[in-house]
């Protein structure tokens, strides 16, 4: 899956929120809407980063799944 950084998570990152964890800061800003969540946990494994953070910053509103109609032709 892909996710997007919400409005609320892009807030929450410049703030310095505890809503996200420092092991989360490096696998939100990979979030970009590009790489899949595989890609994102692999390169941030070194972290510590699992797929129950990327799980909580769902469920946080940190970010969302890129919907399909989203992208361009």
């Amino acid at each position: 899956m892909i996710y997007v950084k919400t409005e609320r998570g892009k807030t929450a990152l410049q703030s310095r929120s505890p809503m996200l964890t420092a092991r989360q800061r490096p696998a939100f800003i990979m979030l970009d809407g590009k790489r899949s969540t595989e890609e994102v946990l692999l390169a941030t494994s070194g972290f510590g980063v699992s797929a129950a953070d990327i799980e909580q910053m769902v469920d946080l509103g940190l970010i969302e799944p890129m919907l399909a109609q989203t992208f361009a032709p």
